[in-house]
């Protein structure tokens, strides 16, 4: 069984501009993501999954400079996009990070892989989002793939084949949809990065714990924020609690517009 981490990235975001590629201890945020990810020993292999806009060719330099596999894809379509993807390299299973998540932590993603593969027959996906209880930026998706080629033929409204997860998620009477949990309830702290705020959190995180162990994860993190509660400040006030009411919202938002 061969399971690919698959990176969301774009270069289109109208609050922080080309964040991917921003800079974190001199090598682009997407190089740290890869990295990490790269460590983690259930995935198989680990690639960018971005558009053929010509505004995400920077991505394609990126990923080849780096010889880090990627394909490229519809910029509008993302069920198409991820489908694609995980053909292209032989998957015959999914993980999926966002590409503004360089604090992913690799044990959440193994944990989550080691659930995935120990229920038979395998889930249609395993989130650790339906209920927060992790910070913004350690959302991950584990996703079969023989469910995805499925639905990359089903679903014709492209709303759902942008919001694949909350497809499975509405219709879990016919999909199996597995939720794994923190210990702890963090789902109040952020660690995304979508504002100059959040790219300076994160670079006060990795100046303080990369050197002594680049892997470093949430234990080390929360140790840190712990004893620097200034650095918590930073980007204290964009804080929320996502999943299960941004997924209303949207899903609300939707029915509103095709009334």
């Amino acid at each position: 069984m061969k399971i690919i981490g698959i990176i969301q990235a774009r270069q289109g975001s109208s609050r922080l501009k080309n964040k991917v590629l921003l800079e974190i201890l001199g090598k682009p945020m997407l190089w740290h993501i890869h990295n990490r990810l790269s460590k983690c020993e259930l995935l198989d292999e680990v690639v960018i999954s971005t558009t053929d806009n010509k505004s995400d060719k920077p991505i394609h330099n990126f990923a080849e400079s780096y010889n880090i596999p990627y394909y490229a894809g519809s910029e509008d379509d993302i069920l198409d996009r991820l489908y694609h993807t995980g053909k292209k390299f032989g998957s015959k299973d999914f993980v999926k990070i966002n590409g503004d998540c360089p604090l992913v932590d690799i044990s959440v993603v193994s944990d989550a892989i080691s659930k995935y593969l120990s229920i038979s027959p395998s889930p249609d996906l395993i989130v650790n989002s339906l209920t927060s209880t992790y910070p913004e930026g350690l959302q991950i998706g584990v996703f079969n793939f023989n469910t995805l080629s499925k639905l990359w033929k089903k679903i014709k409204d492209p709303f759902w084949r942008e919001f694949i997860y909350m497809y499975l998620v509405e219709h879990k009477n016919q999909y199996s949809v597995i939720n794994i949990e923190n210990d702890k309830d963090l789902s109040d702290m952020r660690w995304v990065v979508d504002y100059p705020e959040d790219l300076e959190f994160v670079r006060q995180i990795y100046l303080n714990l990369y050197e002594k162990n680049n892997s470093f994860g949430i234990s080390e993190i929360l140790y840190l924020l712990q004893k620097n509660p200034d650095i918590v400040k930073i980007n204290s006030k964009y804080a929320t609690t996502i999943s299960t009411q941004e997924y209303e919202n949207l899903k609300n938002f939707y029915k509103s517009t095709t009334k």
